[in-house]
């Protein structure tokens, strides 16, 4: 009796870790560069250790093998969508930031993000930087790893069905993430297209002008001054942004 309840120990630990180990893959925080493989194998090894001393013990695990590993491909789709969902915050900031970036004509000495998967702007990186930053204010990555145990009690290990209610609430925080995405962006979108409008008016009145020369310059120092007034008054909404991240989490598990 005892070697089958530590059987079912094991086999419940191991389907735990797979799904906090593929979170970690896709969540915010966990997935950057800078923290390597090695690193999410630790992480991943220590919060399931703390996590199953605080769960019951499980009465039996199965003897099919089979159906044990259908189970743990079960629990790695369903830590990649948990982290996915944690990730849609973070996109809509990102979105943003190469938004303004590309408006402002940052885009083309786009260079490699230590914090991205893939190339930015220096203003992609910048709105990274501090989402992160303020991230960790706001103590999400605690608040990450608090949803990812809810979850483990609304959707036990090897009991996850991808249904249809689970994509629509993905395809609802999607689109949450645009207009997240759009409210962040607006304020410089908007003060830079109206440079745009008075450089053209500009260079109608007085062609003498080189608006095409001046105007790359012109619309990065607005920009920059524009990024610096508005970005106090963002910050309610970056926040609250940053919080749906653990709020998706727990959507998703319901």
């Amino acid at each position: 009796m005892e070697v089958r309840v530590a059987g079912a120990v094991i086999e419940e630990a191991a389907l735990v870790f797979v799904r906090l180990l593929a979170f970690m893959m896709t969540a915010p925080l966990f997935r950057e560069r800078a923290v390597v493989p090695v690193v999410k194998i630790g992480l991943a090894a220590g919060i399931t250790y703390a996590l199953m001393a605080a769960r019951p013990a499980p009465e039996a695990g199965t003897t099919d093998l089979v159906r044990f590993l259908l189970a743990m491909t079960g629990e790695m789709i369903a830590g990649a969508l948990i982290g996915f969902a944690s990730l849609l915050a973070f996109q809509a900031i990102e979105i943003a930031g190469a938004a303004v970036g590309m408006e402002m004509g940052l885009s083309f000495p786009a260079s490699v993000s230590p914090l991205l998967p893939s190339q930015g702007t220096v203003v992609e990186q910048w709105y990274m930087a501090m989402a992160t930053l303020f991230f960790l204010l706001i103590n999400g990555h605690h608040s990450l790893l608090f949803g990812f145990q809810r979850t483990l009690e609304a959707l036990p290990p090897g009991a996850f069905v991808l249904g249809g209610l689970a994509i629509d609430r993905l395809l609802a925080m999607t689109s949450t993430m645009f207009s997240s995405a759009i409210q962040i962006a607006l304020p410089l979108m908007a003060t830079l297209i109206f440079t745009d409008l008075a450089l053209a008016l500009i260079s109608r009145m007085i062609t003498q002008i080189p608006v095409f020369v001046l105007g790359m310059p012109i619309k990065i120092a607005v920009g920059l001054v524009a990024l610096i007034v508005t970005w106090p008054l963002m910050l309610p909404t970056i926040v609250r942004v940053l919080q749906q991240a653990a709020d998706n989490v727990m959507i998703l598990a319901r």
